[in-house]
């Protein structure tokens, strides 16, 4: 739960200034001026507007010449929107500078004037992105949404629509990191990586804009390879590489040097788990669970070359909930192990049957070398199998059904897509079941002459849907992918609908005794959530906590009732919304509300009178704030004068539209004393004693 707190009345009138209307590291206006994207899905995010019922965003690109209005020539994005955000997945392009700008539209459907124009660029797309050739067969069944997946070698992840049209790249340092992959969007649009340089590599969480979240701990980084996840407490687990100097076993090996009693390293997996802070919570080993005379000979005959055993080679790692169980894939073995997560105990071995007896599931499957495992909704368990060194080497994707007994569950292959012989895959792949059905598949093998990678999205009845064919470039290569709705799991906008006119501060007037606000709240991402709502206010009128459930592109609405009591001055009442899955995107919103209608305004916030209302506080130290109405616009000046008529504080020297305005004087600098502040506007002129006392 929120923790709350409460703002005294004093320290109320000080934030009214030193905190915008919203603040939250993750809202606010969108894109941030002069920024550049590395994505061309634009999120455009602004502040609501006294009045308005709709919005109008424009965006046009920046590179027209002779003074000519980029708005007028240039146009790439019109829209119309009710909420605070909009999605752009269309219209924007790679390596263009842009500008854009805003104005509101009320219910009667005048339009405000524009909003100053701000600036943002999309990067140049990196040269070791290619051009991916498209097939696609079935339009009406293809999933909706973007494919992501990596670019082996190159440092580059990216994410591509069903024409193949790159939407975003994420490009690390090549050196550093060559084989950075995609391993799953989290729920706040953050991405978990893998980084991978045998036999040492790292894991990072990196947001759109490449910034880097989290890394583990340092030194317990280097062994990460292949497979990382976020596990529901929202901790990270990772696949690491583990070496124990181990005997050589008696076999058929080249090497006579190389003989059975020696010791050589053998390398073998241990799977880590960090919480956010770097902490390790829970490690499993294959050393502590698996018998060392399960090798595979062909594997081993290697390890006089390389000077190591590649004993288990772990590539994919899945964590099941319902039973709070962990699957494990181990390529050297050709072995998917469960683990109980709570003992760490094997609950049981599925694969080819080896030496020590201890697979007992599934040893008629006749999968090798495989790939990315996954349990489905209906319990079953899918994954890629490379079938390396069986006959006939065709590669597939395999769905396997498990019915369990009181031994060993029995296994078998529900569903199998057989990939063409020229797709096989010997090292590499993953198969995806997607909301619809289908299931996507990547096939990649670095070692092929013509065809490095292919992802292929295909159905039930195993026809073909769409294929993404990447072509030989010298060494790139996919390892797999995934298809996600789009950019931002998580996007959300409130409104409130009382706002008062004529008011640059967002401000609310409600009538003293009982009273309610109200709130309306989008859910804007393509994410089901809960969102939490905590409301808390300077003067105690109104406190709750609440949380409210929206579906993808849902709306509702949230009461806070509170009795109020009449006060001369603004209450700050602060609304925190904090999405479930995802509080890093937690957002602040603020508002001044008042018990009365102010002298000489209007129930809807605009004047009709000229006033200099009190200050507040006064007596104050060292701050007080003083409050103004103008009725028509013109030229306002706000001037403080010490106890001689000498003018030491000129605040305000300007024209000023019509409206409810507030200025502050800090006054820190200055001695205790009596002053005075004067208000002059268009033939109107208020003084009024204020006294400074430290």
């Amino acid at each position: 739960m929120l923790l709350k707190s409460l703002l005294t009345k004093a320290l109320a009138t000080v934030i009214l200034v030193l905190i915008p209307a919203r603040v939250a590291a993750t809202t606010g206006v969108l894109p941030v001026d002069g920024d550049t994207l590395n994505y061309t899905h634009v999120l455009f995010q602004w502040e609501q507007l006294p009045g308005a019922a709709n919005y109008e965003l424009q965006v046009a690109r920046n590179d027209t010449i002779g003074g000519a209005d980029p708005f007028g020539t240039a146009m790439a994005v019109q829209l119309f929107d009710s909420t605070l955000l909009a999605i752009v997945t269309s219209g924007l392009t790679w390596d263009q500078p842009y500008v854009w700008r805003l104005r509101s539209i009320d219910a009667a459907g005048t339009a405000a004037g524009w909003s100053n124009p701000a600036y943002f660029n999309t990067a140049v797309l990196p040269d070791t992105v290619p051009t991916f050739h498209i097939d696609i067969f079935d339009t009406s069944a293809y999933q909706p949404g973007l494919t992501y997946f990596d670019l082996d070698r190159t440092g580059v992840v990216v994410a591509v629509d069903m024409l193949g049209e790159p939407v975003l790249f994420l490009a690390q340092d090549i050196n550093v990191a060559p084989r950075s992959r995609f391993s799953e969007m989290l729920p706040d649009g953050n991405i978990l990586m893998t980084a991978y340089v045998p036999p040492d590599g790292s894991a990072y969480i990196v947001t759109l804009d490449n910034d880097l979240v989290w890394e583990p701990p340092m030194g317990q980084e280097s062994g990460i390879h292949h497979s990382v996840i976020r596990m529901p407490n929202g901790n990270i687990m990772a696949v690491t590489t583990t070496e124990q100097l181990k005997p050589i076993p008696p076999g058929p090996w080249e090497d006579t040097d190389f003989v059975a009693g020696d010791s050589v390293i053998w390398w073998g997996d241990d799977m880590v788990e960090w919480d956010m802070a770097g902490n390790e919570v829970w490690r499993w080993s294959v050393f502590d669970y698996f018998d060392l005379a399960d090798i595979d000979t062909a594997i081993f005959a290697n390890a006089p070359l390389r000077g190591y055993h590649d004993w288990t080679h772990a590539n994919a790692v899945f964590y099941d909930a319902v039973d709070n169980a962990v699957y494990f894939s181990f390529r050297s073995l050709d072995r998917i192990t469960k683990i109980d997560y709570a003992t760490k105990e094997v609950i049981w071995n599925m694969g080819l049957d080896m030496v020590s007896g201890e697979v007992q599931v599934g040893t008629d499957l006749n999968f090798r070398h495989q790939h990315a495992i996954e349990m489905l909704a209906n319990r079953n368990l899918m994954l890629y199998d490379n079938h390396n060194d069986l006959t006939p080497q065709l590669s597939r994707g395999i769905e396997i059904a498990l019915t369990e007994t009181d031994t060993v569950p029995v296994a078998e292959i529900v569903w199998q897509y057989v990939l063409p012989e020229s797709l096989y895959t010997a090292s590499r792949g993953d198969c995806d079941r997607l909301p619809n059905g289908n299931t996507l598949i990547t096939a990649a093998n670095p070692r092929a002459i013509t065809v490095n990678g292919h992802i292929l999205e295909v159905t039930m009845d195993s026809s073909l849907v769409w294929q993404l064919r990447l072509g030989n470039d010298g060494g790139t290569s996919l390892f797999s992918s995934e298809r996600l709705p789009g950019l931002y799991p998580q996007a959300f906008s409130m409104i409130q609908p009382a706002l008062a006119t004529g008011i640059v501060t967002p401000t609310i007037f409600v009538p003293s005794g009982a009273a309610s606000l109200e709130f309306k709240l989008f859910n804007e991402g393509y994410m089901a959530q809960t969102y939490i709502y905590e409301v808390i206010d300077s003067y105690g009128w109104f406190e709750d906590v609440g949380e409210i459930e929206l579906a993808p592109g849902e709306s509702g609405m949230f009461t806070i009732s509170g009795t109020v009591v009449f006060d001369i001055y603004p209450n700050l009442v602060q609304v925190t919304v904090t999405p479930l899955n995802a509080p890093a995107l937690e957002a602040v919103y603020l508002y001044e509300v008042y018990s009365q209608i102010l002298t000489g305004v209007k129930s809807n916030g605009l004047p009709t009178t000229y006033a200099f209302d009190a200050a507040y506080p006064n007596p104050f130290n060292p701050v007080t704030h003083l409050q103004y109405a103008l009725p028509t616009a013109g030229r306002v000046s706000l001037v403080i004068y010490d106890i001689s008529g000498r003018e030491v504080a000129r605040l305000i020297d300007g024209y000023q539209p019509a409206g409810l305005y507030k200025s502050v004087w800090h006054a820190g600098s200055f001695a205790s004393g009596i002053y005075f502040a004067q208000l002059r506007a268009e033939g109107f002129i208020k003084t009024q004693k204020i006294i400074l006392m430290k």
